[in-house]
C-alpha cells in the first residue's frame, strides 16, 4: 500500500517530463481497453516504474524509455544491443500514444524468465485500492 501511496505522490509531484502526464485513472482506461482483466493490469503497474514519464536517461549501462521506463537492454531497440522482445524501437516509445508502452510492458511482464523479477513485488496488489479514488 505504501507503494501505491509513493507512486500517486509521485504522479502529482513529478512535472519533469517531456510529454503529456498521464493521470492513473486515465492510464486505468487504457490498461482496461487493452487488457482483459484489470487486476493483472495493476500488477503490471506495480511491477513498472509507473508513474515515470521521462526522457530516456542513462543509468550506466541501460536506457530507460516510455511511460513504464522500460530497459533499452530488453524492451527496445535502442543505440546498444539488446533482446528487444517488444519488437519496437525505442524512440517509439516516447510518444503521447501510451498503447505501445502497455503492450510492450505486457509481453516483458508474461515472459515467464522475466515475469519471475516481478512476482514478489506484485503478489499481493489489488486493484479496487489502487483504483478507488478513479470514477
Amino acid at each position: 500500500m505504501k507503494l501505491l501511496v509513493a507512486f500517486l505522490l509521485a504522479v502529482l509531484g513529478c512535472s519533469l517530463s517531456e510529454g503529456r502526464i498521464v493521470t492513473k485513472c486515465e492510464l486505468r482506461d487504457q490498461l482496461v481497453r487493452e487488457t482483459a482483466n484489470l487486476t493483472d493490469s495493476q500488477k503490471v503497474l506495480t511491477g513498472s516504474n509507473f508513474p515515470a514519464p521521462a526522457p530516456p536517461q542513462p543509468n550506466n549501462t541501460w536506457k530507460l524509455y516510455g511511460l513504464f521506463q522500460l530497459g533499452d537492454k530488453v524492451a527496445c531497440n535502442g543505440t546498444s544491443p539488446s533482446a528487444n522482445i517488444c519488437g519496437t524501437s525505442c524512440s517509439d516509445l516516447l510518444n503521447d500514444d501510451v498503447t505501445d508502452d502497455i503492450n510492450c510492458l505486457l509481453k516483458i511482464v508474461t515472459n515467464p524468465p522475466l515475469g519471475l523479477i516481478f512476482q514478489n513485488e506484485c503478489k499481493d496488489k489489488q486493484d479496487a485500492s489502487y483504483f478507488a479514488d478513479c470514477p
